[in-house]
């Protein structure tokens, strides 16, 4: 509960802590002054320690609920790298989508929500459909197979009851071809069952679609149940891959929506992040005021660079840009 706490109001400790400190502050003091002014008191028997201890006490706490915070940051920082990790194992997954998402694109390269939307939310049952249909494809194949079975066993029939022999003693073979026979060409039979492509990679079918759309869901889902439990660094994330969250939450919108008529919690985690960076991308902007400013300073470092190139080299001048990115080391 009180971790709980903790990651909903992280303000509210060092609030709590410094009301503390001035309350503790505003009670010490007047007994010093007291002791000071007293008449019948001397420095002598003024005991610093009695006021001084209380307030090395109270600091120490703070200076350990400090360390707290920093160690906590940068464990959630370093844990943030194993959804890297995690990440690079749904490539094949997002390879999948891309195709997808090209279809669904309008001419501004951004998602079509509406042909997006109607896509994802009949996608399940697209993929009962072609499980319907492969179904009914496996009846007519194995009555095919077995009608196959039959008619070779027809022919070698037909070969042993041609085997006849001659006056002279030579015996002669007559063999009978099935032009109709599907097995005959199974090259042919095999290039027409192959998928159509297009652009070089083959069209991913409703099932493909789904299984992707749901391992990485669920993977996204993950990450933001971690964000939401301090385990992983939500800065760290959104500066990585805060587009692709915003991306395709917006691409599997329809596909959510579908699935939560039946299970109201499904991904409610992930829902809850991408929409919150939503929100911080349209308050904050596409790049943030502190990346414009970093952008604007490389820039002005490559031209130092350039003209440093130029003239007789002088290593003073190129350092107060060394100086200006070192100052951006952590972004904002």
């Amino acid at each position: 509960m009180i971790f709980n706490l903790v990651n909903k109001y992280k303000y509210l400790l060092p609030v709590i802590y410094c009301l503390g400190g001035v309350l503790l502050l505003g009670t010490l003091v007047p007994f010093f002054c007291a002791q000071i002014t007293c008449e019948k008191c001397s420095m002598a028997t003024v005991n610093p320690s009695s006021f001084l201890m209380p307030l090395f006490a109270y600091g120490s706490i703070g200076l350990v609920g400090l360390t707290i915070g920093f160690t906590r940051k940068t464990a959630s920082e370093k844990n943030a790298l194993d959804f890297d990790k995690t990440r690079s194992e749904l490539n094949d997954a997002f390879s999948v989508i891309a195709i997808v998402r090209k279809k669904l694109v309008s001419h501004d390269s951004k998602v079509d929500r509406r042909k997006a939307y109607d896509y994802m939310q009949g996608l399940e049952a697209a993929v009962k459909a072609e499980r319907e249909q492969a179904q009914a494809q496996a009846t007519p194949e194995a009555s095919e197979s077995q009608a196959s079975a039959e008619a070779g066993a027809a022919v070698n029939f037909a070969f042993m009851m041609n085997q006849s022999t001659t006056p002279e003693g030579a015996n002669s073979f007559i063999f009978w071809g099935l032009s109709s026979d599907p097995n005959v060409a199974p090259a042919n039979r095999a290039a027409s069952e192959a998928p159509t492509k297009k652009g070089g990679k083959a069209e991913p079918t409703a099932q493909e679609v789904s299984v992707a759309a749901f391992k990485i869901l669920n993977s996204f889902e993950g990450c933001a149940n971690a964000i939401r439990y301090g385990i992983y660094d939500e800065d760290f994330i959104y500066n990585v891959y805060g587009s692709q969250f915003i991306d395709f939450y917006e691409l599997t919108y329809g596909l959510m929506k579908a699935r939560q008529r039946e299970l109201p919690r499904a991904w409610v985690n992930y829902e809850w992040l991408a929409v919150k960076w939503t929100l911080r991308r349209k308050i904050t902007g596409v790049t943030s005021k502190e990346w414009e400013e970093t952008s604007y300073i490389i820039q002005e470092s490559l031209a130092a660079i350039k003209e440093h190139t130029k003239v007789r080299p002088d290593p003073g001048k190129l350092q107060k840009f060394m100086n200006k990115l070192e100052r951006r080391k952590f972004p904002a």
